[in-house]
């Protein structure tokens, strides 16, 4: 083999590897961008997730307060009910213990 076809085969063999690393340096390019795109969409998901957790979190606790006030508003009128039902039936007592009283007289 002649010096120069040795020059030409080391050149051609250095080129190819140069074109090998480059190649291997675009794949490892690529997936480091295809890393961040998955990092800043699970990001982004995580968020929409917490944000979403705070509103429900919000929402029962408005929920829960509105049912506290109907059951005390509820329960204040069946206080009242049972108060207007206890007046009313001691009423009719009196009244008919006023009919025995003059039926006895």
């Amino acid at each position: 083999m002649e010096p120069i076809d040795r020059i030409g085969m080391g050149i051609r063999s250095n080129v190819n590897d140069m074109v090998s690393k480059a190649e291997n340096a675009k794949e490892t390019l690529e997936q480091a961008v295809a890393d961040m795109q998955i990092d800043k969409a699970v990001k982004t998901a995580a968020a929409a997730m917490a944000s979403k957790a705070e509103n429900v979190k919000e929402t029962i606790g408005e929920t829960v307060e509105a049912a506290a006030a109907a059951v005390a508003s509820k329960a204040e009128d069946v206080k009242e009910t049972i108060g207007e039902t206890v007046e009313a039936a001691a009423a009719a007592v009196a009244s008919k213990a006023e009919n025995v009283k003059k039926m006895l007289d």
